[in-house]
């Protein structure tokens, strides 16, 4: 996991990521109720490494689901350069996408005070539950335990790159 650490805090560190970034704007309706979705499989196998998954908002926010209502915290009432879209459990045997461990538990609607919490980290409330029932539950056991893993790990990278 360092190696994938060192590369992150190098790819960072390119586009000037700051604390201050990982701070922004939350209206009170930024907060919501996310959908439990069902899976689209569940394949549960242990995790051989993480992969943190990184977006450049700004390329985002120019597509139609950018443009999207539901994501206006992320592309019109902030601005964000690169944002966490996810910390994947991996397996080395995989053959492709669909061979890594996902969905292994049911999930309840994150809590307001989590969501609020890390919106900042990964902006969107819709992806936050998407992201920790897809990939979170398959090694931490709370949404809280999961999105703290990656403040952590961007922490770092951030400091690093300072």
């Amino acid at each position: 996991m360092r190696l994938a650490l060192v590369n992150v805090a190098v790819m960072v560190g390119l586009v000037g990521v700051s604390h201050a970034q990982l701070r922004c704007s939350i209206a009170p309706a930024d907060v919501f109720a996310p959908i439990i979705k069902p899976p689209d499989q569940v394949l549960k196998k242990p995790a051989d490494y993480f992969l943190l998954s990184l977006s450049w908002s700004p390329q985002f926010c120019t597509t139609k689901p950018g443009k999207a209502p539901q994501n206006a915290f992320q592309c019109r009432e902030n601005s964000f350069g690169f944002v966490v879209h996810g910390f994947w459990p991996e397996a080395a045997d995989a053959k492709n996408d669909h061979d890594h461990p996902r969905n292994c538990h049911d999930t309840a609607p994150i809590v307001q005070d989590t969501l609020r919490k890390y919106l900042c980290l990964i902006p969107g409330v819709q992806l936050m539950q998407d992201e920790w029932a897809k990939h979170g539950t398959c090694s931490y056991d709370s949404p809280e335990e999961y999105f703290s893993t990656i403040e952590s790990i961007i922490g770092r990278v951030v400091g690093a790159s300072a």
